[in-house]
């Protein structure tokens, strides 16, 4: 049984959570492949199996020119993007925050295409990490499956983030590949492809993957978030069942001004 980890970062991202991303991957003892994707210049300190550059990415050039009239000009796309599109369906209390995710799209659309760049190797497990992922001890693919069952998606969420109607985190995020995670991948990149996305609330790939789920009840799902108290930022990873194998340092980026 396999694991495949993946990321994706820029530059700065690199420099500010990066190292420590790879750092505790070797100092944590795993073994696991790493698929890491960028956006920027190759550096040499980038050591992993796979490395993949994103700005080559023909998926995400030809997704970013059908859909620029929704992206901002400092992210490729226009200097009025049409970011109110179909906002006005949804409770007005809900727009502040959705038009600040709908302006981030494209940035975190480089973690779906590293998802996508991922899909033609064959793992038991992809598990998706973001840049500011510190790694604590190894996870075996049996412990997953000893762990979770038969799930397909493993995932933080939590009662909270349902409540605030923030989606699912994906800086920690398992899928198993050998049972739904694939036809599950599938239909993420299918509604960011049609442009079915532009009908959510959100556009970011957190809450795209939560209506993803909902257009895919056949599928088995595993919120491994505990009941907690309820934090600013939808910070969950340190309430679920992996807080003993991973820390999650939610919000670093923003602090540091880099988003």
């Amino acid at each position: 049984m396999s694991i495949l980890y993946i990321t994706s970062w820029n530059d700065s991202i690199y420099h500010s959570s990066g190292k420590g991303f790879l750092s505790s991957f070797a100092s944590a003892g795993l073994s696991d492949d790493l698929l890491i994707t960028y956006n920027g210049p190759l550096l040499k300190e980038y050591k992993s199996k796979y490395i993949v550059d994103l700005n080559k990415n023909k998926w995400l050039a030809d997704w970013s020119k059908k859909f620029q009239m929704y992206i901002p000009a400092r992210y490729g796309g226009v200097h009025r993007p049409k970011l109110n599109h179909n906002l006005q369906k949804f409770p007005y209390q809900l727009h502040k925050d959705a038009l600040f995710f709908r302006d981030q799209c494209k940035r975190w659309m480089y973690k779906v295409a590293a998802l996508r760049e991922a899909m033609v190797y064959e793992y038991d497990y992809f598990i998706y990490c973001d840049a500011d992922i510190i790694f604590k001890k190894p996870i075996t693919s049996q412990e997953i499956k000893d762990k979770f069952g038969d799930a397909d998606v493993i995932y933080h969420q939590g009662s909270h983030r349902i409540a605030r109607c923030q989606g699912i985190e994906s800086g920690y995020i398992i899928f198993n590949m050998n049972l739904g995670g694939r036809i599950f991948l599938e239909k993420l990149f299918e509604l960011y492809e049609s442009g079915e996305f532009l009908n959510f609330l959100r556009w970011d790939d957190g809450f795209v993957l939560w209506e993803t789920k909902n257009k895919m009840p056949q599928l088995k799902y595993k919120d491994i978030v505990k009941p907690h108290e309820l934090k600013v930022g939808g910070h969950v990873v340190c309430n679920g069942e992996m807080a003993d194998y991973v820390e999650h340092m939610k919000g670093r980026h923003i602090k540091e001004g880099i988003v």
